[in-house]
């Protein structure tokens, strides 16, 4: 409560003229010719952090039943571009497991059309991409293969090399039409998942407690990343991301990858997920612990994370948990420097599944009925919005976060505490509404609120 105070005071104060220095005497010989200065670099605001994972695809149902043409696709894809941008993400991720399905299983023969369209999408739109590479589509390898690692290891890491140089910007074999270079790519997805459960759409095709194995998945993970290099030596390469680093059977997983000679020279970032329904982040807290501890100087992504808006069995779930949740979520990351998080997903499924899951109600926007429907913004995408917009006024090292409140230059997310201000100066947002709602005093039973002056 003290740090929030004191926070708060120095926001919510009158600031006053300060005078500079007096300025130096002019000296009585011309100084030297001096070298030409660089340009400063480009400054990295805050809201860079953050990401939507799958949030530019067409679900492979849809793609099934109705046979879209790639007119039709590109349309979709750019409307999904366009809602990702309103709610204020920097970054999208691309998944082998949805369109464009880019693994080498998925491609081989068929080119790179489909993820030029997806990478003029998201270039067009002013996002940046981080794309997965596998040798098998994400959550359907059991479809494909028996063995994990890839039988011809020399076409795989020619394939993964192509690729590369196709979108790293360098003017050789470059896509036409790219608009930047794209240096941020993944080792597949949740290799631990796959270790640990049966596998989807191929019953049977592999007992999972002898598939990918953390030895299994060192090996193509080493395989890629140098075949990744070969392309663009610059490239940052992340593991797959890791399903359940916070449990200790995650964890155990892990650990024993990273053991692997030579992984932690093979990647240049952590790729961690975490998901949950607790009343706490403490699920996430545990993935960054983690990742600190195998990798130490190593940045962290969390490139997937989300809590549902829905769950039949937790009655504290709905969607003011899941918005309040959202905030607290960035706020951890801020708190301990995470390079970037990666909310799961854009928006829900139009028709809820059958069965207890309720993944699909872990995204910002509701879905219609129909593809061509419009989107509606959740809390949680509310929620998510005016932290970006907050985010985008202030340099990501002038962030202040910790474990009561985040004060992004003249804005302050409280998440626990009684703020009271004066409405004529500031205004205080309540999170996880359907809409923001302004308030002028907040106990710690209304959540994380944002505290914002008022435009004049």
């Amino acid at each position: 409560m003290a740090a929030t105070s004191a926070l708060l005071l120095g926001l919510l104060a009158c600031a006053g003229g300060v005078e500079g220095p007096a300025p130096s005497a002019v000296p009585d010989v011309a100084p030297a010719a001096k070298a030409p200065v660089a340009a400063p670099a480009e400054r990295v605001m805050a809201d860079d952090i953050l990401g939507i994972n799958e949030a530019i695809s067409v679900p492979a149902q849809i793609l099934a039943r109705q046979r879209p043409s790639q007119e039709q696709i590109q349309t979709w894809l750019r409307e999904d571009a366009k809602a990702a941008r309103a709610v204020g993400a920097r970054w999208v991720r691309s998944h082998t497991a949805v369109y464009p399905n880019f693994s080498y299983h998925e491609n081989k023969g068929k080119g790179f059309a489909a993820m030029d369209g997806w990478v003029q999408v998201v270039q067009e739109a002013g996002l940046k991409p981080l794309i997965m590479l596998s040798p098998w589509a994400g959550n359907a390898t059991g479809a494909q293969t028996s063995a994990y690692v890839v039988p011809d290891e020399a076409a795989y890491s020619a394939w993964v090399t192509a690729a590369v140089e196709r979108y790293d910007g360098d003017g050789v074999d470059d896509m036409p039409g790219l608009l930047g270079p794209i240096r941020h790519w993944e080792v597949d997805n949740e290799p631990d998942l796959k270790n640990s459960l049966a596998p989807k759409g191929g019953a049977a095709r592999y007992d999972p407690k002898t598939f990918c194995l953390p030895d299994q998945y060192a090996r193509v993970l080493l395989l890629t990343s140098k075949a990744i290099k070969a392309a663009d030596a610059g490239a940052t390469v992340l593991n797959g991301g890791f399903y359940r680093p916070h449990t200790p059977q995650g964890a155990a997983y892990v650990r024993s990858l990273f053991k692997t000679p030579g992984v932690l020279n093979a990647i240049d970032a952590v790729s961690m997920h975490a998901y949950f329904s607790s009343k706490d982040v403490g699920a996430l807290e545990r993935a960054v612990s983690l990742a600190e501890e195998v990798a130490p100087g190593k940045p962290v992504w969390i490139t997937e994370t989300s809590v549902p808006a829905v769950d039949d069995k937790v009655p504290h779930v709905n969607e003011t948990y899941q918005a309040q949740t959202l905030a607290r979520v960035i706020a951890l990351a801020l708190q301990r420097g995470v390079a970037h998080v990666f909310w799961h997903s854009l928006n829900d499924a139009p028709v809820r599944p059958p069965g207890p899951n309720s993944f699909w109600s872990n995204s910002l926007y509701r879905a219609g009925a129909t593809p061509n429907d419009p989107l509606t913004m959740k809390p949680a995408g509310y929620a998510y919005q005016a932290l970006a917009q907050a985010l985008a006024e202030v340099p990501r090292e002038e962030v202040v976060a910790d474990a009561t409140s985040v004060q992004m230059g003249a804005a302050t997310l409280v998440l626990n505490g009684k703020v009271t201000v004066d409405p004529a100066k500031h205004a205080v947002v309540r999170l996880g509404e359907q809409a923001p709602v302004k308030v002028t005093k907040v106990g710690p039973e209304d959540g994380p609120t944002l505290v914002r002056p008022v435009a004049r």
